[in-house]
């Protein structure tokens, strides 16, 4: 065995990914638990919406990210990606402005439709229309991660449980774990590292966002919507709102604090 991953979020799958790519051997341990990317909105998007502006490297990630998410859909046997655009509510002629200018800036451009869209939907509360977002869309993190760990089960490379940190034992050139003896230990575990005793706190900055679903009957929305949150499209009428952004409270729990700013 050359490597023992621990965690199975979208960090621990790509990992994987180039493991496989390249003939290495591994195992995965996952507590299968409410991870981020589990519970996360799974939006893509290039552009940072509140000042129009290309989200670092965007294009070389996109370009790579796009044909990595399809791979694995075809791996699995499962749609992980879907294309879909943002439509981005203009709050006023300035921002009709800005988003014309920022639309024929080069690097953004390609991501960025230059014709603003009318608003047609009544329950949608955008007189000044949108900006749309072209190079946008979503991915399906909980099935993801649920069917990426059921392929790796089958190949008996899977163990659905927490990590012992007290159970590792180091030497100088491996490592040995539960009777796998490895060449290299790989912490994949997101937010959960600052309990990973191998790791200084004084270095992880958690930070924990709450969404709220709603079920909206008369809204119809098909696209994403971001006006001072996004709205994602659950299907059946329900839809995804969020989310909030907080590094004080980062416990696994929801608070009522977050709800009523999302409701308000």
């Amino acid at each position: 065995m050359e490597y023992i991953v621990v965690g199975l979020g979208i960090a621990g799958i790509s990992f994987c990914e180039q493991l496989r790519k390249h003939n290495r051997s591994f195992v995965v341990f996952d507590a299968g638990e409410r991870a981020s990317t589990t519970v996360s909105g799974g939006v893509f998007n290039p552009v940072v919406l509140k000042r129009f502006t290309a989200a670092w490297d965007a294009k070389a990630h996109l370009e790579y990210a796009i044909p990595f998410y399809n791979a694995l859909g075809t791996l699995l046997d499962l749609q992980v990606m879907d294309s879909v655009p943002v439509y981005r509510i203009l709050k006023d002629a300035e921002e009709q402005n800005n988003w014309s200018v920022a639309s024929d800036k080069r690097e953004l451009s390609p991501f960025l439709s230059s014709e603003l869209e009318p608003n047609t939907n009544p329950s949608i509360n955008a007189p000044y229309g949108f900006g749309k977002v072209t190079a946008s869309g979503r991915i399906y993190p909980s099935q993801l991660l649920q069917k990426y760990a059921e392929y790796l089960a089958q190949l008996d490379q899977y163990h659905a449980e927490a990590f012992d940190y007290a159970a590792l034992t180091t030497q100088e050139t491996s490592v040995q774990y539960k009777g796998y003896n490895a060449k290299w230990l790989v912490f994949a575990e997101g937010a959960a590292a600052r309990h990973n005793p191998f790791f200084p706190k004084d270095l992880l900055r958690p930070n924990k966002g709450e969404y709220l679903v709603v079920r909206a009957p008369q809204l119809q929305l098909t696209t994403l919507l971001k006006g001072g949150m996004f709205v994602i499209p659950l299907g059946n009428d329900l839809y995804k709102v969020g989310a909030t952004y907080d590094r004080v409270d980062t416990s696994l729990q929801p608070t009522e604090h977050a709800r009523q700013e999302i409701i308000s």
